[in-house]
């Protein structure tokens, strides 16, 4: 048996003070997106936003780009793949790239890559300040 008691939640207030280095950096972060933006087919995803410890971070950035890469060279409309990142998530997505014929490029700073994304890709592009 299930005893269903209705709360009543008046007002929830969460703040975390912002400071001026904060706003500076999500200025910043805006104003690079919104000049990727303007770039001929490149595409920003944003993911959900989730609060870890202490920290807002977007959340499932890497599934809605692996569905990306698996749908876009699934119906031919890339032949090259692109992935800015280092982590293994994107593994999965790159195998079927690669099956659907598309070559896989990773641009990532060689000290902060998983190896076996190396093991994956076509070509490893190491990722620098002269890129940025």
């Amino acid at each position: 048996m299930f005893i269903k008691k209705h709360i009543s939640v008046k007002k929830i207030i969460f703040s975390k003070e912002q400071t001026t280095i904060d706003e500076n950096r999500y200025d910043n972060k805006e104003s690079f997106f919104n000049k990727l933006k303007l770039l001929p087919r490149f595409e920003v995803k944003y993911g959900q936003l989730q609060l870890i410890k202490g920290e807002f971070k977007q959340k499932g950035v890497d599934v809605l780009m692996s569905l990306d890469i698996v749908e876009k060279t699934f119906t031919n409309q890339v032949p090259h793949v692109i992935i800015v990142a280092g982590d293994a998530d994107f593994i999965p997505a790159i195998r079927k790239a690669k099956e659907y014929g598309a070559i896989v490029h990773l641009f990532c700073a060689k000290n902060e890559v998983n190896r076996e994304i190396l093991y994956e890709v076509d070509e490893v592009h190491n990722l620098s300040l002269t890129y940025v």
